[in-house]
């Protein structure tokens, strides 16, 4: 989990502010909810108690068939139902035992409503579960108001042991979607009741309370996602959505793929989940929001939970999806765009600097192609984790502000293998200055002469001119301001200034052993960030061709290939550029720059690793390129020989050192694992 500066590994599936672990809040089966259940009088109203029963995934208790269909029968007869003195029916007639019911209601009636809107509930196909009565709806047949929403018990309550057949429910008849966990592990298939009471007990009774005063619609049923007034805690938000302003946006909401010309955006809706549930939450990179922790934890988990899932819509913000293009695998592939996330869009932090909100796995958008524009809750988590963990290791990088899943499922290959299995959609909140990328500028590219593919928008250069102004305007202002009266001049000092923080970005990732693994056009920010957390890796063994993408049978993302990799992104990106930046202007910029400033941040970085802090000597880079070589030949591990190093002090004791070097050894690999990895590798063809 991340508390302030410090990034605390975490097991998967121990997270303790989420849903991964059993929460300590409600443990086991709920005997707090039972006890608001059955106190006298109620510690939960009738219409309260149902809605935590349809959070709960339980059933309710339903009205003896004959006296309900009694009084669906009568209740249409003219004459049978009054609001003044009742009307005279003989004795024995079904209209006599129909007003019966009405002035001596059986227990169970609170639990009922013949009103219009409980009707229309009952016809609903969404409704699965037990039906939400409206605030309107709880008054009894007598015409008494049910009891006032009391608070919730506190932790010196008294909590008797009870188990009432109301929670009580035969093996095997659990709503859909439920799961049964044996030993604390969720079983997929079926589902039981267990898994549901535990899987739901994360929220504490205040915040099941908070949701029984929520309006009856459900922000987990399919369709559009809601627009509120933000909670208390969201409030804080304040939306200024430059991009948008600046750049061409497609007005059409369609959402079905679609090749999106003559703009940079595309409006678009997010897809609600079911029953969104926060994982992880940052609270350093929230912070830059200005969304400082306050008020209940419990009720700020759970309005993160709605918003940033794309169930509700925050107020100010605009959902819309970003087209771009990006050579893959050195190859032009055409049209790209966000077809999984979606920019929600730019939020003032309390320093005055903007922040785009991004939703990854929020839905389908023009640029889904033929997926389903869902992230799953295994990919999310290395995302979340790995961007704190890169911003705190000092790495510019996007940000990941909460981890939200939910019960919505999709199906995924996990290890390419033929065997499909089911996952729980999720979604992670980005966070970062822009999201624009190299491939941004790739949309006015022409028919390429390998693939014939072409972006969406050729010869729009009146919008590749509109990029560059917004771009270099809000991102580099000081380039801006130096150089108003020449554009050439300006886009040249902007290509110069992107190129020289690829080359330290990628000088950051080599000095730590990360290998990023999926280094496209369209996966290179505009500004200098790591972005795009897919399937990437640090390294554990020493290896310069370490290959963390399963999918890179040519090694082309390579950890030793990443910074000519960049340079070639680079070159790329140069070309999208003409007319407005010359290619001769920018290909002498990237040869002048790229290398020499990755080189002197590399060993800039090196030097600190190793101590080497007071000179600065030329033999330097032989001696890191020397030990580099060393940890190659022996297996050693990157960065336990780092962390090593860093605990052996000049003044030891030289018969110290042997103990030292016992240790260094520790952290090599043995002769059978170099047999193995030194051993010729066959093409299998």
């Amino acid at each position: 989990m991340i508390h302030g500066d410090v990034v605390h590994p975490v097991p998967l599936g121990g997270f303790q502010g989420g849903v991964l672990a059993d929460s300590p809040i409600i443990p086991g089966i709920p005997a707090v909810l039972q006890h608001g259940l059955h106190q006298q009088p109620p510690l939960l109203p009738p219409h309260g108690t149902l809605r935590l029963l349809f959070l709960l995934g339980l059933p309710r208790p339903r009205q003896p068939r004959h006296r309900a269909a009694a009084a669906r029968r009568c209740a249409g007869r003219s004459g049978t139902i009054s609001r003044g003195a009742p009307t005279e029916t003989p004795r024995g007639t079904r209209a006599h035992r129909a007003a019966a019911l009405r002035t001596h209601p059986p227990h169970t009636a609170p639990y009922t409503s013949p009103s219009p809107r409980a009707a229309s509930q009952r016809s609903n196909p969404f409704s699965r579960g037990p039906r939400l009565l409206s605030p309107r709806a709880h008054l009894s047949a007598a015409g008494r108001p049910a009891p006032a929403l009391q608070p919730p018990i506190g932790p010196s309550s008294p909590l008797p042991d009870t188990r009432a057949p109301l929670l009580s429910r035969p093996r095997g008849s659990v709503p859909r979607g439920c799961t049964e966990r044996r030993g604390g592990r969720g079983l997929p298939g079926g589902g039981r009741m267990a898994g549901a009471l535990r899987r739901r007990s994360v929220l504490s009774l205040r915040v099941l309370c908070a949701a029984m005063q929520r309006p009856a619609a459900s922000p987990s049923r399919p369709g559009s996602p809601e627009r509120a007034d933000g909670g208390g805690w969201l409030r804080a938000l304040r939306f200024d959505n430059l991009a948008l302003r600046s750049l061409p946006v497609d007005p059409s909401e369609d959402s079905a793929p679609r090749a999106v010309p003559g703009a940079c955006f595309a409006r678009v809706r997010p897809t609600p989940l079911r029953n969104p549930r926060l994982v992880a939450m940052s609270p350093p990179a929230l912070a830059l929001l200005g969304l400082e922790a306050g008020g209940p934890e419990a009720e700020r988990e759970a309005e993160a939970a709605l918003y940033f899932s794309g169930n509700r819509l925050l107020p100010g913000s605009e959902p819309a999806a970003h087209c771009y293009c990006g050579h893959q695998f050195g190859s032009f592939a055409g049209q790209l765009g966000d077809g999984a996330a979606i920019y929600l869009g730019e939020v003032r932090g309390p320093r005055g600097a903007r922040w785009e909100l991004q939703l990854k796995g929020a839905g389908i958008t023009p640029f889904s192609r033929q997926a389903d524009g869902r992230k799953v809750l295994r990919s999310s988590i290395r995302e979340f984790l790995c961007s704190e963990a890169m911003f705190h290791l000092g790495i510019p990088t996007t940000r990941a502000g909460t981890c939200v899943t939910s019960d919505s499922e999709v199906v995924r290959d996990i290890f390419y293998d033929g065997n499909p299995k089911k996952e729980r959609c999720t979604v992670v909140l980005r966070i970062a200055s822009t999201f624009i990328r190299f491939g941004s500028f790739e949309i006015f590219k022409p028919p390429d002469e390998y693939t014939g593919r072409k972006g969406p928008s050729v010869n729009r250069n009146d919008i590749r001119v509109q990029m560059l102004n917004y771009v270099i305007g809000t991102f580099y202002p000081e380039i801006q301001e130096a150089h108003a009266d020449n554009s050439i001049q300006r886009n040249a000092a902007f290509f110069k200034e992107i190129t020289k923080r690829t080359a330290r970005l990628v000088a950051e990732w080599q000095c730590v052993g990360f290998c990023h693994g999926v280094l496209n056009t369209d996966n290179m920010s505009i500004v200098g960030l790591t972005i795009d957390y897919g399937p990437f890796g640090f390294m554990d063994r020493y290896d310069p061709e370490h290959i963390c993408n399963g999918s890179d049978n040519t090694g082309r993302y390579a950890y030793n290939k990443q910074p000519e990799i960049c340079k070639w992104n680079l070159g790329k990106l140069a070309e999208a550029l003409v007319p407005e930046l010359p290619l001769e202007i920018s290909e002498l910029i990237l040869e002048e720059e790229y290398d020499a400033e990755f080189e002197k941040h590399y060993l800039q970085k090196m030097r600190k690793k190793l101590g080497l802090i007071q000179l600065e000597l030329e033999e330097d880079s032989k001696l890191v390129s020397e030990l580099l070589e060393t940890m190659h030949l022996t297996g050693g591990d990157f960065t336990n020989i780092f962390y090593l190093l860093s605990s052996f002090s000049v003044d030891t004791d030289p018969s110290g050192l042997e103990d030292f070097l016992g240790k260094l050894m520790s952290q090599c690999a043995s002769v059978e694992e170099l047999r193995v990895a030194f051993k010729p590798q066959m093409d299998p063809r």
